[in-house]
């Protein structure tokens, strides 16, 4: 033991002090194909008769490192960098003299991957023109391995605009970045998995910084990722989202246009929002304005219908042809594609949760919750219960999904005893319910009546509002402002009120219509009086309870009780069959197969 001990503290010295006696090692680390030497590697010293790990070195910016050792030993050196295989040397200094040199050379062979180096800009738009200004610091930055389940980054303040990460061949990961003032951003990269050698969603452009390897399977990767600010009631025109002459179907392209606001709904779960549709000038005022409110909605349906985004918030309004982006209003000359940029849809930020509910959560939180809604979304989605005897386990996907501590709370509930029995039914559905809102929030959705502080709200610590006079607003306000207000919270309601906020040079009198704070609805009857067609998506035998997933996603469901006392229920109210045959082709139909039109006359269905 003490032999050992009086070894290691000569190794120490050595390779601290640089005394002369002992042998002395020199190498060069470098990378396979002379592509230049690796400064920043890891030298680890092992004493090979023992296996005693006895100290650790790093190559200078030459990738050069230099050591003395006692002779008559042998020694395992390993050498081992981020993105590199790890090379490893066997050095044996029996028979070598103090003061003689040992000269190494380690090989570098880089792992099949990437460094992705990110620039931060905030996007901002310069004569029609998008251009990124203004780089941006401080924000908050993870990445998480979805293959290897594992979060590598979390950096809560991050001090610089740039930053770099590694992909590792053969896996799939998350980005994640936050700033307040600013839309979350989110991105998904995959490193020769799925099918993909090197895929991104999200991104943007990626440019490599010099010419990547045969095969495209290392390199260096460089992304300028541009970062939105939020304003309130800044129009943000849709791309793609075009309709044709006196239509208001979604083509594929609108439709792939809304599953992206799908995605930035998701990751910004605290902002509400509305799609506002706008028309050409040709035809009746009125009639465009039920042209536009019919094209909004089936938009927002379509949003509610493809995911679980609550209806509260998403609105819906139509403008008609009051806002037309150019000089083609009524009797004006126009060639069909200046006409088309006047159909379009428009989204805005209108309001903002007062709690976010995921601002306090890790990117690993966030996707946990997300296999959680996944797994949940099956199960409603099959329509049926998963029995569990007493003593009897979940299965092992729905243990693994929920948890532990979940699948004990879930494990102890009482055995169903009749499988049938809508009570029954209605308690299952409504404990996954409670669970999918305890793994959310966990308060309702509310909205705050006043500013967080009494001054103009600050979206950026270097940018303020600018004082504005007294202005009156509402959702559907006839003209876009040069200038959007940054966001301001609200309180739901079911009915439009008006809500003064004060702050210190001016007043602002909002009127505001915003669904209830609650996640579903309760479905309407069918007036007596009622003529026209709707769409029938859904039948059962018995009334479905509250906590059914159609009334997560759809806000304006009716209810009717067919003859034999089954239930439909039904959306969209049409006086033209052939408006209620577009929405059934491109929005309902998709979700829902077995959908079909309905015909009703003073509230009595006509034919089957």
């Amino acid at each position: 033991m003490q032999s050992r001990f009086f070894f290691f503290l000569f190794l120490f010295i050595y390779l601290t002090k640089g005394f002369s006696q002992g042998v002395e090692v020199e190498g060069y680390v470098f990378e396979e194909g002379n592509r230049g030497y690796l400064n920043l590697a890891t030298i680890t010293m092992i004493d090979k008769q023992s296996g005693q790990e006895l100290g650790t070195l790093l190559t200078n910016k030459e990738g050069v490192f230099r050591a003395q050792l006692p002779s008559e030993r042998e020694f395992l050196i390993v050498v081992a960098k981020n993105l590199f295989e790890p090379q490893e040397q066997v050095v044996s200094t029996v028979g070598k003299k103090d003061g003689e040199k040992i000269f190494l050379r380690f090989k570098m062979d880089r792992k099949p991957g990437y460094i992705f180096e990110v620039t931060l800009a905030e996007k901002k738009k310069k004569k029609d023109v998008e251009v990124s200004v203004d780089a941006i610091s401080d924000v908050r930055i993870e990445v998480y391995n979805n293959t290897q389940d594992t979060q590598i980054i979390n950096i809560p303040h991050h001090p610089e605009h740039t930053f770099n990460v590694h992909f590792e061949d053969g896996n799939h990961y998350t980005l994640l970045i936050r700033k307040k003032g600013f839309f979350n951003k989110r991105m998904e990269a995959y490193v020769n998995v799925q099918g993909c050698i090197l895929c991104f969603e999200g991104v943007g452009e990626v440019k490599p910084s010099d010419v990547l390897s045969e095969g495209n399977s290392m390199g260096t990767l460089l992304a300028n990722v541009e970062l939105d600010r939020i304003y309130m009631n800044k129009g943000i025109v849709l791309e793609n989202i075009y309709y044709e002459y006196n239509k208001y179907g979604l083509n594929p392209a609108a439709k792939f246009e809304l599953d992206k606001l799908i995605n930035l709904l998701k990751t910004n779960p605290s902002l509400v929002v509305e799609l506002g549709s706008h028309t050409d000038s040709r035809g009746a005022d009125e009639y465009n304005l039920q042209l536009s409110q019919r094209r909004a909605e089936a938009a927002a349906n379509y949003i509610t219908s493809n995911s679980d985004i609550e209806r509260f918030r998403i609105n819906g309004a139509g403008y008609g042809e009051t806002t037309l982006t150019n000089k083609c209003s009524n009797g004006e000359e126009c060639t069909e594609d200046q006409h088309a940029k006047n159909r379009r849809t428009e989204l805005k930020v209108v309001g903002r949760m007062a709690v976010d509910p995921f601002e306090n959560k890790s990117l690993k939180e966030i996707l946990e919750i997300e296999k959680v809604d996944q797994l949940l979304a099956e199960i409603m989605s099959q329509d049926e219960v998963v029995r569990i005897n007493p003593g009897e386990e979940l299965p092992d996907d729905i243990k693994k999904s929920l948890g532990e501590q979940d699948s004990v709370s879930i494990q102890s509930v009482e055995p169903i005893v009749n499988a049938e029995s809508e009570d029954i039914q209605q308690k299952v559905e409504e404990t996954i319910v409670e669970k999918l809102e305890e793994e959310i929030v966990k308060e309702e959705p509310v909205f705050v009546d006043e500013p967080v502080v009494e001054e103009p709200v600050q979206m950026a610590e270097d940018i303020i509002e600018e004082p504005v006079e007294t202005v009156v607003e509402t959702i559907i306000e006839k003209e876009s402002r040069e200038d959007p207000e940054p966001i301001i919270d609200m309180e739901p309601e079911s009915v439009v009120q008006k809500k003064e906020v004060s702050t210190s040079t001016s007043k602002i009198v909002k009127e505001v219509e915003v669904d209830p704070g609650r996640p579903f609805r309760r479905p309407k009857s069918l007036g007596r009086e009622y003529s026209g067609f709707m769409i029938e998506f859904y039948t059962a035998t018995t009334e479905l309870p509250g906590s059914h997933k159609i009334f997560y996603r759809h806000g304006n469901i009716i209810i009717d009780q067919n003859r034999d006392g089954s239930y439909s229920y039904l959306l969209g109210k049409f006086e033209e069959e052939g408006d209620a045959k577009d929405f059934l082709d491109n929005i309902i139909r998709p979700q829902y197969d077995q959908a079909k039109l309905v015909h009703y006359k003073k509230g009595n269905r006509v034919g089957g």
